[in-house]
């Protein structure tokens, strides 16, 4: 969600949570990227299914930039703008 960011600033405000129902699960994560801005605060969700056993990511999504993996569309051959 940002190519740019402050490790430290990440790591210290770093918040998980999950809520697991059944064979699905959804694990979020709520951080800032610097230590100033309300522009710097993320939410990103893992959401993630039980395959064999074993979790496995079925889709990850960004809160504050709204958006969703699932739905980006990718093209062969495309370059990004």
């Amino acid at each position: 969600d940002a190519q740019d960011f402050d490790q430290k600033t990440v790591s210290k405000t770093l918040k998980l949570t999950e809520a697991v129902n059944g064979d699905t699960a959804e694990v979020t994560a709520n951080f800032n990227l610097f230590s100033e801005g309300d522009d710097s605060k993320r939410e990103m969700v893992w959401s993630l299914k039980k395959v064999d056993g074993k979790w496995k990511i079925a889709d990850i999504t960004s809160k504050t930039s709204d958006w969703t993996l699932s739905a980006l569309e990718c093209m062969p051959g495309s370059s990004a703008e």
